[in-house]
């Protein structure tokens, strides 16, 4: 239930498929739906102006720490408690993809594309494009 290695896992799936799969300048944007109630991430480069539901290349990784929390939750009784723990389980999976690109297994993958491809990277609670967030990306 390592919450960290398994973002670290879906950063090097996904820019590994990217770098194989997708031309430089055909995405500016990598957009990671966090399905807290489902049990896992999806991941996927975008085009500025292009569709959530438009994604020829996707990961999806299953969370093990997703189905601790939702076990946690059929414990509370109240409403408000089960949506403020689902909730703190959404920000702690963002904090860990905005630090996984920076472990070694995806640092070098990062940097990589980050040579050729310009991007933001965006995290949102399942797909609800309300509840969108950039997350910087940033080297020293």
């Amino acid at each position: 239930m390592d919450l960290k290695r398994d973002m670290t896992l879906l950063w090097v799936k996904l820019l590994n498929r990217i770098t194989f799969h997708r031309e430089h300048g055909t995405w500016s944007r990598i957009i990671f739906e966090v399905w807290v109630e489902h049990g896992y991430v999806l991941a996927y480069p975008q085009k500025r102006g292009e569709s959530h539901n438009q994604r020829p290349l996707e990961v999806l990784v299953d969370i093990d720490y997703f189905e601790t929390v939702l076990r946690q939750s059929t414990t509370l009784s109240d409403a408000e408690q089960i949506n403020g723990l689902l909730t703190m389980a959404y920000l702690n999976t963002r904090s860990s993809i905005a630090d996984a690109y920076l472990k070694e297994d995806a640092l070098s993958e990062m940097k990589a594309i980050m040579q050729n491809n310009d991007f933001k990277c965006f995290t949102m609670q399942g797909n609800d494009e309300k509840s969108i967030a950039e997350i910087q990306i940033f080297f020293r």
